[in-house]
């Protein structure tokens, strides 16, 4: 004897069967027909476990938000009664917020917020993933620099603030999500508006293995030297060294961490805006195995351009500092 196949049926094997073909009208007919019980139990069902964000299966719901389907996300959520869109959208695998922004699906994370109250959208916001990453951590580490503009933008300095400085897991905000995959732009945008001091605050946090933002990006994939570039606008040559002489739990900076990856464009980005004492300094400091930055440069992936360059910047340094006691010598006597 064969089941009925239900209203709820059909819909569910639209969702599951063609999200990129499917009839808005006949899913709008099909939600009419159901009650909200029914509804929010065929949405919130499981449906795989192939997800990027997630570590078990996703729901419906997530799908829908993951593909950027945002009129039909949109369809779905208005079928509910305020109460269970709340526990639809938060009781996903990671949130149905998290699914749209690790795509860059902007309309459709503004689609999300818009069914909730103000603190019902700064509670989704700082949620965080079993990993322990916001929406903002994985718009950021994806390089969707549009959705995460969008998530920051409608937030008081304060909420801003709170979230720039969450941390995930692995101890890193959103910025060294950003950094450590070279998205300059995103960086950019989460700097946006921060004061000197804020972004000083902020390149000093530090993940468990103690790299700040600045640390990843210098040590990351040669070519992002912008990103380091721009993690240290705005700064002061004073503030710069602040960040500059920063070390991680292996004593090294996030120079000696060009300078053995063999950046030489990154060494010099480093350096540039220093003043020749401020120079002597971070060339000066060693790692917990008693090695400078030009030691460093020498070690596995360094290379003859860049221990040339830390050379010459020692050199030009030291002459410049000698030259100015040298001339207040003779200016004194």
């Amino acid at each position: 004897m064969s089941s009925t196949y239900t209203e709820a049926d059909e819909l569910g094997d639209i969702l599951r069967g063609s999200l990129w073909d499917y009839d808005i009208e006949r899913v709008k007919n099909l939600l009419s027909k159901l009650t909200d019980y029914q509804i929010y139990e065929l949405l919130s069902t499981e449906i795989g476990t192939l997800h990027p964000v997630a570590d078990r299966g996703i729901s419906f719901i997530d799908e829908v938000a993951y593909f950027g389907h945002t009129g039909l996300l949109v369809t779905l959520l208005s079928s509910l009664p305020s109460a269970e869109r709340l526990k639809l959208i938060e009781g996903g695998i990671d949130t149905a917020l998290h699914t749209a922004a690790y795509q860059g699906h902007t309309e459709t994370v503004s689609a999300v917020l818009k069914f909730l109250t103000g603190d019902q959208q700064i509670q989704l916001l700082f949620t965080q993933t079993g990993w322990g990453d916001t929406a903002l951590h994985i718009a950021a580490g994806n390089g969707h620099t549009h959705t995460v503009k969008f998530m920051l933008e409608n937030l008081i300095p304060e909420q801003k603030l709170q979230l720039l400085f969450t941390q995930n897991g692995k101890g890193h905000t959103a910025l060294h999500e950003a950094a450590d995959y070279g998205h300059t732009g995103t960086v950019e945008t989460l700097l946006d508006n921060l004061t000197p001091e804020q972004q000083l605050e902020l390149l000093f946090v530090q993940d468990r293995f103690g790299h700040s933002a600045l640390h990843l990006a210098a040590y990351s994939v040669d070519g992002f030297t912008e990103t380091v570039r721009s993690l240290l606008s705005n700064l002061t040559p004073d503030q710069q060294l602040k960040v500059l002489i920063t070390q991680d739990s292996d004593g090294d900076t996030a120079l000696h961490d060009a300078a053995w990856r063999g950046h030489t464009e990154k060494v010099k980005t480093l350096l540039d805006n220093l003043t020749p004492e401020q120079q002597l300094k971070l060339l000066s400091l060693y790692n917990k195995k008693g090695n400078t930055a030009s030691q460093r440069a020498a070690g596995t992936y360094g290379t003859s351009e860049t221990i040339t360059a830390l050379g010459q910047y020692q050199i030009e340094a030291d002459y410049r500092v000698n030259y100015r006691k040298f001339a207040g010598l003779i200016s004194n006597s």
